[in-house]
Order: C-alpha cells, then structure tokens, then sequence
C-alpha cells in the first residue's frame, strides 16, 4: 500500500483513508508467512527520527519454519536488528 506515492505517511486522514479500502482477499492455505512478512515490514524506509513500530493483522498461525525466516526468535531477532521498537498484533481467535 502507498500513501501519496510512499510507504508512510503523517497525514493520519491520508492513512485512515488507505486503511479503510483494505478488503481481506486470497488466503485460504493454512499457516500463513506472518514471520518472513514481519522481517520484510522491519526493512521499510523508516525515517531516522521515528519510534519504529509494526502492527500484524491476521486469522492464521504463522508457517514455522517460513520461507525466510524459521521461527519466532530468528523473526523477533531480525525486527531487533532493525530498530523496530514496538510489535502489535491483532489475532482473530480460532474457533473451539
């Protein structure tokens, strides 16, 4: 997604427009990549003076090992090495 051209944004109207055309699509294959695509969201072009912090937003278990990353401590290892600050997730529950 591009706000204007860019990755990120500082107009909170301009994201919150962005964020309400995001539609669910595709999926379907259980676990999803959620450890490579955090690694992938901790190399964007930060500005240098930002606290660094990323939301995951998913219905699935991440795919352990995944394609790039191969578990929890390598993806929490590569979101420190890359400044990341703060990790916010958004799970939906499984059914029981």
């Amino acid at each position: 997604m591009l706000f204007e051209g860019s990755e990120f944004t500082r107009k909170s109207d301009v994201m919150r427009m962005g964020m309400a055309d995001l539609k669910p699509d595709g999926g379907g294959d259980l676990p999803e990549s959620g450890f490579d695509a955090l690694e992938y969201a901790s190399r964007r072009s930060f500005r240098p003076d930002v606290h660094r912090v990323l939301v995951l937003i998913t219905d699935a278990p991440p795919r352990s090992p995944d394609k790039d990353m191969k578990d929890e401590r390598e993806t929490a290892a590569a979101l420190r090495k890359h400044g990341i600050h703060q990790l916010h997730m958004i799970v939906k529950e499984s059914p029981k």
